[in-house]
């Protein structure tokens, strides 16, 4: 038996997003069907998208999990002491990339998902979820291990968490996870 493993809300209420470029965030539901279409190269968008949704967490193959908590450093400037005083109680997240296609952030207290996001150029990808895969030619998804790192920018401090695919795929990815 696991010491801790992460849980999975209903189908129906996760989080889950992708960001499709020139459109931005878009939530990975089946009403957006007809946006995910091209992406997802599938006939039935819909169909896939609700047998996505309805999976569990997927297998943490080669990601390490990076932990998001109240910002600790000690920093001489003023600036960064009152991003601190501001995000003292902030929620612990661990951000994790998994063989479903999402890197996904879990409340470290709960072990529940909170949201997940799929890198746009691999929802086609997707289909090998339910379509199966034959061993000799596995679909790596997000594999590498994400960072987080708290940045100026702008006068303004801010925790970043960037991510990558790994064997998944080229693509690196960055969001400000500073939790206002």
């Amino acid at each position: 038996t696991p010491l801790w493993s992460a849980s999975t809300p209903s189908a129906d209420s996760r989080n889950i997003f992708t960001i499709l470029p020139g459109v931005g965030l878009v939530a990975f539901r089946g009403s957006n069907g007809a946006v995910l279409a091209d992406y997802l190269r599938d006939p039935d968008a819909a169909g896939l998208i609700a047998h996505v949704r309805a999976q569990p967490i997927g297998a943490v193959i080669e990601s390490t999990p990076a932990l998001l908590e109240p910002p600790s450093m000690s920093w001489p400037s003023a600036a960064y002491r009152a991003f601190l005083e501001a995000h003292r109680g902030r929620r612990a997240l661990l951000f994790v990339g998994a063989a479903d296609g999402m890197l996904h952030a879990i409340d470290a207290r709960t072990g529940i998902e909170v949201w997940a996001v799929i890198p746009f150029n691999l929802l086609p990808k997707l289909r090998a979820l339910r379509d199966g895969q034959p061993i000799d030619a596995f679909a790596h998804f997000v594999s590498a291990s994400p960072r987080l790192a708290d940045v100026e920018a702008d006068g303004r401090w801010r925790t970043v968490l960037i991510f990558g695919e790994g064997a998944g795929g080229t693509l690196y990815q960055a969001f400000d996870v500073s939790l206002d």
